[in-house]
């Protein structure tokens, strides 16, 4: 017998299945809203109000996956009653969240009609999903598509023609465009978003996108393809006398969508992590950036099947097109953006709820605590200091105040001796103590040298391909499919990298390596005979290794400064992000003043500053987190002291 939601199912609450058990079903809560039972017996519900189940969109889509097997469970369930009142019963708790796939047992009585008996039935579990998280993650699937299909190597080309082949203007667009989503993130959407309404703000961005456009639209279409007056190159060339007049138009129009993307970036993350449950934030996290990662290589494809079909030269008339088809999908993204509702968000009560468990643990953790101490007054033996430690060697404290003068005599005799080592709090470089607590802004100061260096040359790459090199357009959109899988391949391997190498270590080999590229790119004309595809080739490497290390970065800052001041190296990752914005500005001029690859040599030099600094990281940062003092058995346990003298066995002659 096939079971459907079109069966007439009608509860039994019968004592003689009261006992029956379900390993994972679904089930109305009190409230008639369906949820799931897990295996150990917890449930959990689906608030109509601000929940979706999405459970048969995951089956429609990848439910013949054996990976999905989690969508379905077998359930103890019972059949009886006759063809015209036929019922099952689910169980405990009568659940109606999981539609009956499949009943494997049918028994018949001796007058023909259906008798109770147990069955095990095939069940489709529910799947829940906050409302914001969902209009969050299509939105960041729609705008990744959109903003990878005309915001990069179609509009840089688009903007060359109509500007007449100046990188300057093109320079200005975007400095203008990123330094607006900056400044807007503080005043006045950050602003907004705290102190009156987070879905309010958001609809004032989807007015936005709405506004950005329609206007895009208009200029495109405005500007048209009369104007048209020779072909230098391979690539058609704009009458010059409306450059200046165009790009007066399009200035507007950049800070229209640097607010629009002031609102992704600012208060609609902040919803979607408002609307999730603090233990499940790794894994929605991880698939919010994946959304975006699959979303930023989609777009490029649709741009190589519009480019395909239309002759896959530099035309005006195809980039129009292209430009067209991404402004139909922000069109989108901005009518999903006034859905969005702060009451959809999870209150702080819920939160607490989900943390009591935690907070069961405190009273463990104290008599670990105490455990630690003790460890710490008898790891040392009778004449010897003790070592103290605040459990993990990442983020070394000074010893009490009677072992101050000791470390201080300590850290002077190491920079005597021309060495500092790892786990201690100072080092002595020149005139100037670096002590542990400067880790965040050697780390702040290494990220802006080097978003100055990247910003001038990132958004001019395409053009250089286009000028120089002369790549039709599906082999550059070609090399911006490759790099998002690329990036996410050596983002792992660089992290399982640093288990061994160590994570300042891993950092420096690969910017290093980057440099190495650029210079070579910026040299290939000397050395490379055919150097299309080589250079295409380095590209797309320094690409994907520049940015490959950004989670370990991560993980330095966060070992060397607590919650507090994660947030506020957070708000100065802005400044970061200014600079590599304004910086295009002044890499446009540059290139129109000599070529690409003078410029791709300014920005190897700045970008080797950058990673000068990170020397400096290495007396503190060892090579692995070793695990925390408090953590250690009795039996067989290893003293922080022996553990830092390994860890400076390995790396004195890195340090020198």
């Amino acid at each position: 017998m096939e079971g459907s939601s079109s069966t007439s199912q009608r509860c039994q609450n019968d004592d003689k299945f009261a006992n029956a058990s379900s390993s994972s079903s679904s089930f109305v809560n009190e409230n008639g809203a369906p949820g799931s039972t897990s295996e150990e017996g917890g449930s959990i519900y689906i608030d109509p109000a601000r929940d979706i189940d999405i459970a048969p969109c995951l089956d429609f889509c990848c439910g013949y996956l054996p990976c999905c097997c989690c969508l379905y469970s077998y359930v103890p369930a019972a059949v009886g009653g006759d063809d015209d009142d036929e019922w099952i019963d689910y169980g405990p708790g009568c659940f109606r969240g999981g539609e009956v796939i499949m009943q494997e047992t049918e028994v018949d009585g001796e007058d023909g009609a259906r008798t109770s008996e147990r069955a095990m039935l095939k069940v489709r579990n529910a799947f829940p999903v906050n409302r914001n998280v969902m209009l969050t993650l299509i939105i960041s699937l729609l705008h990744g598509i959109a903003d990878s299909l005309w915001n990069g190597t179609v509009l840089y080309a688009y903007l060359f023609i109509v500007f007449g082949q100046r990188n300057d203007y093109i320079g200005y667009m975007e400095a203008l465009m990123g330094l607006s989503a900056v400044l807007f993130s503080f005043f006045p959407v950050g602003y907004l978003a705290e102190k009156w309404s987070k879905s309010g703000t958001i609809k004032i961005g989807a007015f936005m996108f709405v506004t950005g456009a329609a206007l895009n639209t208009w200029l495109v279409e405005w500007v048209g393809i009369d104007d048209l007056t020779k072909d230098h190159g391979g690539i058609p060339t704009f009458d010059t006398s409306r450059s200046q007049q165009i790009f007066n138009y399009y200035l507007p129009l950049m800070a229209v969508w640097g607010f629009a993307s002031s609102i992704i970036n600012g208060p609609a993350l902040e919803l979607y992590t408002a609307s999730i449950q603090q233990k499940d934030h790794p894994s929605y996290f991880f698939v919010y950036f994946a959304t975006y990662r699959i979303a930023s290589t989609i777009g490029p494809l649709v741009s190589i099947i519009i480019f395909s079909t239309m002759g896959n030269t530099w035309d005006l008339e195809t980039l129009r097109v292209n430009i067209f088809v991404g402004m139909g999908i922000e069109l989108v993204v901005g009518i999903f953006c006034f859905a969005y509702r702060d009451a959809w968000a999870l209150e702080k009560e819920d939160e607490e709820e989900e943390n009591e468990e935690d907070s069961d643990n405190a009273s463990g953790e104290e008599e670990g605590e105490e455990r630690g101490k003790k460890r710490r007054e008898v790891s040392h033996t009778e004449g010897e200091e003790p070592v103290f430690s605040n459990g993990d060697l990442t983020t070394p404290l000074l010893p009490p105040k009677e072992q101050h003068e000791q470390q201080q005599e300590e850290s002077r005799t190491d920079a005597e001796e021309g060495l500092s080592l790892p786990g201690r709090s100072s080092c002595n470089l020149l005139c100037f103590t670096l002590r542990a607590e400067h880790v965040p802004y050697v780390l702040f100061i290494s990220s802006f040298i080097t978003a100055a260096g990247g910003g001038m040359t990132i958004k001019f790459f395409p053009l250089y391909f286009i000028v120089d090199v002369h790549f039709t357009p599906n082999a550059i959109q070609g090399m911006y499919v490759l790099i998002p899988f690329l990036q996410v391949v050596s983002t792992e391997i660089m992290n399982s990298v640093s288990s061994c190498l160590g994570r300042v270590q891993t950092i420096l080999f690969t910017k290093i390596l980057g440099i190495l590229f650029i210079v070579m790119i910026a040299n290939g004309e000397d050395w490379l005979e055919n150097k299309g595809f080589p250079l295409a080739l380095l590209f797309v490497l320094r690409s994907v290794l520049m940015n490959s290390t950004l989670p370990l970065e991560q993980s330095v800052l966060m070992d060397f400064a607590d919650d507090e001041q994660c947030r506020r190296w957070k708000y100065l990752d802005q400044c970061v992000s200014a600079i590599w914005a304004g910086s295009s500005a002044i890499g446009g001029w540059l290139i129109d003043q000599h070529d690409y690859s003078y410029t791709f040599k300014i920005t190897a030099y700045l970008q080797g500053g950058g990673v000068f600094f990170l020397l400096f990281l290495l007396p503190f940062v060892p090579r692995q987190k070793s695990a925390p003092i408090d953590s250690i058995d009795n039996e067989g346990e290893e003293s922080i002291s022996s553990q830092l003298s390994n860890e400076e066995e390995d790396s004195i002659g890195e340090i020198l």
